[in-house]
């Protein structure tokens, strides 16, 4: 009888142990199931923060691409515009060559010009002198 109340209390500790044992591992198991019902709620979170990023980094490569394409598009105005510059640039040193061949021309037209008066006026001194011979010739004509 000793050893059958002995057994029973044993069995009564084991079941007292085994009672607050199932207590700690139900408490521990809400705990788990608690955690992971917010886990969950920080997954979903984290997923829309995710998509969110996704499309931020979509829209950035679409803004890479627009500015890429701009890049390509300026790089060739550019080299256009370089074209056009040297073709300018050509045409300002011909223009620059023509002037300074119009400004020789001026000057050397100039240049004749006043010897062409100079020379009208040696004729002139020359037709006034031929004249003067010519009035003296004819008077020694008359006098002879």
């Amino acid at each position: 009888l000793k050893t059958l109340k002995e057994e029973r209390d044993t069995l009564d500790e084991k079941l007292k142990r085994a009672n607050k044992d199932l207590k700690a591992k139900d408490q521990a198991l809400k705990d788990l199931r608690a955690r992971l019902s917010r886990s969950e709620g920080e997954d979903e979170a984290l997923e829309s923060n995710l998509s969110k990023y996704q499309d931020r980094v979509r829209n950035l490569q679409n803004d890479i691409l627009r500015k890429d394409m701009l890049i390509k598009e300026l790089r060739g105005k550019i080299t256009q515009m370089t074209g056009q510059t040297e073709a300018l640039q050509e045409k300002a040193e011909s223009i620059t060559s023509v002037k300074e061949a119009y400004r020789k021309a001026k000057l050397e037209a100039e240049r004749k010009d006043e010897a062409a008066r100079a020379a009208k006026g040696r004729a002139e001194a020359l037709a006034s002198d031929c004249q003067q011979l010519q009035e003296v010739v004819k008077q020694l004509e008359v006098r002879e």
